[in-house]
């Protein structure tokens, strides 16, 4: 990706990473969700999985604030490849990995006390932006809330934690799908935005 393309994002800590200018881009709902998992989440040494990580924002944020064990899952070659990036600029040590969540990690089974994800949450069968990136960061073609919830189960310890933020459009759907994969719903968190959103903590039974 050239430096043409890229667009500045200044952290609070000073450090600048870069999202693409013309792929989906940052918002406040993955600052909301940094800051209840700060907020929140208190123990000192955690294994955090982010589904997801796109520009590795999430990964980045929550490294530079904890002491915590993390990797990032992306779909897409070339988020995976900014957010490495990323990574190096904002002196932080995360480990960005390429993989579809459709497919399973054994390396990983049962082996995060934690994950947060900030998924595409719009159904796919709506308007979709004829950007590949930005279809595939927004809409659920390959990640649909079964997908998730389900490779949360897969990869979180017993016991184990996830918060995940979806459209309050979708939550009666998504309160189904909580039960279903095997979670249970410990809290809600509101996210006031244009397209009102929540966070929901659920865990791993």
């Amino acid at each position: 990706m050239s430096i043409a393309s890229k667009q500045p994002v200044l952290l609070p800590f000073s450090a600048t990473i870069y999202q693409n200018s013309k792929g989906q881009k940052i918002t406040e709902d993955s600052a909301r969700l940094i800051e209840i998992v700060t907020s929140k989440v208190k123990t000192q040494s955690l294994r955090v999985l982010d589904i997801g990580s796109g520009t590795g924002i999430i990964s980045i944020m929550l490294s530079h604030y904890t002491d915590w064990e993390i990797k990032g899952f992306e779909i897409q070659k070339q988020l995976v490849e900014l957010a490495r990036e990323n990574n190096v600029h904002a002196s932080t040590e995360v480990e960005f990995i390429e993989h579809d969540i459709r497919e399973k990690h054994s390396d990983f089974h049962e082996y995060f006390d934690l994950i947060v994800s900030n998924p595409p949450y719009f159904k796919a069968d709506g308007r979709i932006s004829p950007n590949p990136e930005r279809r595939i960061s927004r809409s659920d073609e390959t990640c649909k809330p079964i997908e998730l919830l389900t490779a949360c189960a897969y990869y979180l310890k017993p016991g184990g934690t996830a918060l995940v933020i979806y459209p309050d459009s979708r939550l009666a759907e998504i309160d189904r799908i909580i039960i279903e994969a095997g979670f249970e719903l410990k809290n809600r968190y509101s996210i006031q935005a244009k397209v009102p959103k929540t966070i929901l903590e659920v865990k791993r039974i």
